[in-house]
């Protein structure tokens, strides 16, 4: 359960970076990248990846990482057209900076 929140705030985290859900295109395109990085409210960073500018839409796209409030590490993965990259492990991390061990989420 808490796992799905974590994961759940990080989606809202970076809603204002998206622009929908849907995959677009299936090919990697460069052009139109700018990087992206929003900040906790006490100026920690939170966020930081690029997106990709459509057709006036900006969507998550390549490596994204987000950050605890305390500045650690909290997750690092891959974005392909503002839809997370199943073919690339995302990793978690706790607050105290260890690694998340997923059997301890219980599901």
């Amino acid at each position: 359960m808490a796992r799905c929140c974590a994961f759940a705030a990080f989606m809202i985290l970076l809603a204002g970076c998206g622009g929908g859900s849907s995959a677009g295109p299936a090919a990697d395109a460069t052009a139109g990248l700018r990087p992206v990085e929003e900040r906790h409210a006490n100026g920690q960073l939170a966020a930081k990846g690029t997106v990709l500018d459509e057709a006036g839409v900006s969507r998550r796209h390549g490596s994204w990482r987000t950050w605890h409030v305390n500045g650690q590490l909290h997750w690092a993965g891959e974005y392909r057209h503002d839809a997370v990259d199943q073919a690339r492990p995302w990793r978690e991390w706790n607050a105290d900076g260890s690694i998340r061990d997923d059997a301890d989420d219980g599901g």
